[in-house]
């Protein structure tokens, strides 16, 4: 007769299975199996296996930034396991962004464990102190302590625990820009790995090492490493770091100048991913395509996908990813002339950055803020210059209306001598007057020209310009032979000043670009019909007057 698994059996398994679910950052699943394991082991009067399911709840917390959750689930346990439960402490306090306050609370930790002799939990505690002391920027600190935590988990043949200590191994030598160590160090970790069948870490591992890759100007590689580790996240349900490796994939393929394929890829994933899925992943997902627009120049629509991370950031209230999207906002607002509003987001994420103890993100949002003050004076400068040409150009209309020829000569003068009076903004503002009058207009502003700028009749080789039917120019160009399906006839007017081909001859005319190929902007930046325009436009110049304008019905 079978007998089924004991419960210390069943309670390890469960352990073991929170441990990986935490690793993968699933946090939801991770709690529950974490709790479900807790429950046996306070049931088989196991302390230690009962204050490692706390160390996984309070991870868990702090994977989703509940900082004040997991200290009190510290506090509110007694003295036993005291050393466990200092290790727990320790990992909140580097959560907080304080690693000097969690290195003080391992040393703690450290002066029990010696005195027990848990040479498992001592490495543990060392690859906290590794992890510690990167964050406080001592590499070589961080890489003695990963290097002893290898040694303790060889001597007790933990597989698991040796890959951990090569990837912080790796880290380590990363932050001392020895590339090639740390490649060393990665083969190791997914060796490791791959002998004890921890695909979590071979995904971790290969996450690293992407961003390694990357960081030292090898985006090809980074390409490859990260698409393993994407699929392998994906495999194991961790969505999260799904969108962790889909960002550094993105990053590398922009290196690539692979910016459709980049595109494609975040498009592809945040389609999947809304309304499904674990909501964590999407500010992550919106901050990358926001990083694409913004490679693109599309500044606008990069704005809108920051905002949305932003919005999600909030709701989810991850100190974290709303310190990066409120740094993303300051940044395109600045790029689009707002700096007061840049300023004051960039304001908003300062504190953000500095109670993580990310020094890169501090520092980029002080640059921010000095950017917006720099350009502050300039841009106010710019919008009161644009607000003058516009009141200038107010003051042209009611000249007009009122036929005031002084007036509307002395205005014309300064429009034409002030860069900041655009064209359109004059055809805009005078339109609906010169639609009342067409020809009225049109005379009175040909006598009323400022002297500087008069040209004299006798100087115009030509006064009127032929327009032809655009009908009946892609009829005629369909019969020589050079028919042009719909996507490519795109010339809404055409016109012809003078007659002489080898003289005085010009041809204009205007497209109606329609957004009818895809990708095509970030595929060429050209339209393909453009092309296709210009060549017709310069034939037009050759045509008769059999092609001008015409009273023409379309044929059925």
């Amino acid at each position: 007769m079978a007998v089924g698994p004991s419960l210390e059996e069943v309670a390890n398994a469960k352990l073991r299975e929170a441990r990986r679910l935490v690793r993968l950052e699933r946090s939801y699943d991770a709690e529950k199996v974490a709790e479900d394991a807790k429950v046996l082991f306070e049931k088989l009067h196991d302390t230690q296996g009962s204050l490692a399911c706390l160390r996984i709840l309070v991870n868990v917390a702090l994977l989703e930034e509940r900082l004040e959750e997991a200290a009190a689930l510290i506090d509110g346990q007694s003295a036993a396991g005291e050393e466990s439960l200092l290790l727990a402490l320790a990992e909140v306090r580097l959560a907080e962004g304080s690693p000097r306050q969690a290195l003080e609370t391992a040393k703690e930790a450290e002066a029990l464990l010696l005195a027990l002799g848990d040479k498992k939990l001592g490495a543990e505690l060392l690859l906290l102190v590794s992890e510690a002391n990167l964050l406080d920027g001592n590499a070589e600190a961080s890489l003695n302590a990963a290097l002893q935590a290898l040694d303790l988990c060889v001597q007790t043949a933990d597989e698991r625990g040796e890959g951990d200590s090569w990837r912080s191994v790796m880290k380590a030598r990363l932050a001392m820009g020895d590339y090639e160590d740390s490649l060393r160090a990665a083969e190791a970790v997914l060796v490791t790995c791959m002998s004890c069948n921890d695909e979590a870490g071979q995904a971790l591992a290969l996450l690293d090492l992407a961003k390694a890759h990357l960081s030292f100007g090898h985006p090809r590689k980074s390409v490859k490493a990260s698409e393993k580790a994407l699929g392998l996240f994906k495999l194991q349900g961790s969505d999260v770091l799904a969108a962790h490796a889909l960002e550094i994939l993105t990053k590398a393929l922009m290196e690539e100048k692979q910016f459709k394929e980049a595109l494609k890829r975040i498009r592809e994933e945040l389609s999947s991913s809304l309304g499904a899925g674990d909501k964590r992943a999407l500010p992550r997902l919106r901050f990358s395509l926001c990083r694409i627009y913004l490679a693109l120049q599309k500044k606008k629509e990069a704005l809108a996908e920051a905002e949305q991370g932003l919005a999600v950031a909030e709701e989810l209230g991850s100190m974290k990813l709303q310190a990066e999207g409120l740094q993303q906002v300051a940044m395109l607002n600045l790029h689009l002339g707002s700096a007061r509003l840049a300023s004051e987001l960039a304001e908003r994420a300062l504190p953000l950055f500095r109670r993580l103890g990310d020094m890169i993100g501090e520092a980029t949002v002080l640059e921010i803020i000095a950017q917006a003050m720099k350009f502050a004076a300039q841009f106010e400068d710019e919008a009161a210059k644009e607000r003058e040409a516009l009141e200038i150009i107010e003051a042209l209309k009611r000249s007009l209306e009122s036929r005031n020829a002084k007036d509307f000569k002395d205005l014309l003068q300064i429009c034409y001598e002030n860069e900041y009076v655009m064209t359109q903004d004059v055809e805009e503002v005078l339109g609906p007057v010169i639609a009342e009058d067409p020809e009225g207009v049109y005379d009175f502003v040909q006598r009323n020209q400022p002297e500087k700028y008069r040209i004299d009749e006798a100087d115009r080789p030509e006064r009127e310009a032929a327009q032809f039917d655009r009908r009946l120019l892609y009829y005629m160009f369909r019969w020589g032979a050079m028919g042009y399906g719909p996507g490519f006839r795109l010339l809404k007017t055409a016109h012809r000043v003078g007659t002489d081909l080898h003289g005085n001859c010009v041809g204009v005319g205007t497209l109606n670009l329609m957004d009818d190929c895809p990708d095509w902007e970030e595929k060429a930046q050209w339209h393909p019909g453009i092309l296709d325009c210009t060549l017709q436009v310069n034939v037009f110049r050759h045509l008769d007057k059999s092609v001008q304008q015409t009273s023409f019905a379309e044929p059925s």
